[in-house]
């Protein structure tokens, strides 16, 4: 539920600075909270992530420390999106029409939604099969010895590029809604939309087919769904 708007005049500009430091200092400080407290759990959340890998080593002194840290602020930054999202849609509420803010209301959970099925995906699905093709390469002479530092940090951009990537539809039902594009208009470009799709996934993913295919098809998939949700809410006079 967003804020009432209780002050219908305008705001002056040094006011909206006011405002924006105001909401960028709660995101950044829900963030630093909630990674100072998972750092307590760091080391259960590090076996959590690491159970796609046989075993993980640190190569350098700080590394194990850093490799906390990393799964702290990983941790910190997902768990604070719905307030992180909140104070961005807090902060653009004033200047909303009733319509548009209706359309904001709504978007932040889908948002939200989206996003942790982004990263479900990416973890269960996305991040080990991706693995087992890569390490696949070292066969029976190559013997995979993975640092805590890198791997974390594999992990952590799959996370974020399925969160974004998820976040597809909820984008193409905005825009449709607002009228920038139309269910039929995103009908008619799919194919020039798929090209486009691939060369993305090659982009964002390591340089193998697999990690391609990984984003590139779902992507495809929450396209079609947007598209379908978009009919749908027309067809709703939503």
């Amino acid at each position: 539920m967003m804020p009432a708007d209780t002050n219908e005049k305008k705001m002056p500009v040094l006011e909206h600075l006011r405002e924006l430091r105001r909401h960028l200092l709660w995101s950044v400080g829900s963030v630093a909270v909630l990674s100072m407290v998972l750092f307590y759990w760091a080391d259960p959340l590090l076996m959590y992530l690491a159970r796609p890998v046989p075993r993980l080593v640190f190569i350098g002194p700080s590394e194990a420390f850093v490799a906390r840290l990393k799964v702290a602020f990983m941790g910190g930054l997902i768990l604070s999106m719905p307030l992180v999202l909140y104070h961005a849609g807090a902060f653009v509420w004033p200047a909303l029409k009733d319509r548009e803010r209706r359309l904001v209301g709504a978007s932040v959970w889908a948002v939200v939604l989206f996003f942790a099925l982004g990263v479900a995906f990416a973890f269960f699905l996305a991040v080990p099969v991706g693995l087992k093709f890569l390490m696949g390469f070292g066969g029976s002479v190559i013997e995979p010895m993975l640092s805590a530092d890198r791997y974390l940090s594999f992990v952590g951009a799959m996370l974020l590029v399925f969160g974004i990537v998820f976040e597809l539809p909820v984008l193409l039902v905005v825009l449709s809604r607002i009228g920038i594009v139309t269910p039929a208009f995103l009908r008619q470009k799919r194919a020039p939309v798929i090209v486009a799709i691939f060369i993305v996934a090659a982009i964002v993913t390591p340089p193998d087919v697999v990690s391609q295919c990984l984003v590139a098809i779902p992507m495809i998939l929450l396209y079609e769904l947007g598209i379908l949700l978009s009919y749908w809410l027309k067809s709703r006079g939503a």
